[in-house]
């Protein structure tokens, strides 16, 4: 079970072998690796060390940084032996189009692994995206995430009157909102700063 992949080498790629993620049972993620290993596919998971606390007190563990997904390297035209994997639920795509993922993404994810530097799962999360603030000051508001050259502004808006507050706020502060986004319009213009 590898962390990372061995050898990631271009010249693979102009094989018709490109990088997919595969949709995973969370629980099957270390047996999947093996699996896929022991088939020949290159296959990767970054993880991440968590701290559990329990009753006996605290504890590490390494758990899959992307629960339910695993990386590899596949010709989709003989794709049916990953597919037969048990613990893999599909290929990751757009409909049933499987999409595969830049060379240049696996590169960044595993030159962090790599480098022993810690690293933690986070959200993803886009300019307009709507994020519930968790912490400091303001925590339990939501509002629209902007960009700004220096760190990260959150758009509290009163929907009615089109208008709003920016303020600046911490990256750890900020999380994807649970919740489903209120309609709100804007005009041109308003959101630049």
């Amino acid at each position: 079970m590898s962390n990372y992949p061995v050898n990631i080498d271009q010249g693979q790629a102009s094989l018709g072998r490109q990088w997919f993620a595969l949709s995973v049972t969370p629980k099957l993620t270390g047996p999947v690796l093996i699996a896929l290993e022991n088939k020949g596919y290159e296959s990767f998971t970054p993880f991440q060390t968590i701290v559990k606390k329990g009753r006996a007190g605290t504890s590490e563990a390494r758990v899959p940084a992307f629960p339910g997904y695993v990386f590899a390297r596949l010709d989709l035209r003989f794709r049916l032996p990953v597919l037969m994997t048990p613990g893999v639920r599909g290929i990751v795509g757009y409909g049933r189009q499987p999409a595969p993922i830049d060379d240049e993404e696996i590169d960044a994810l595993t030159r962090v692994i790599q480098s022993g530097l810690p690293a933690e799962a986070s959200p993803f999360l886009r300019w307009g995206d709507r994020v519930e603030l968790i912490e400091g000051p303001l925590a339990g508001l939501t509002g629209v995430l902007m960009k700004q050259k220096k760190g990260d502004r959150v758009l509290v808006q009163v929907t009615l009157i089109n208008q709003a507050l920016a303020v600046d706020v911490e990256s750890a502060w900020i999380r994807l909102s649970q919740t489903a986004p209120e309609c709100y319009a804007l005009p041109a213009g308003q959101a630049e700063w």
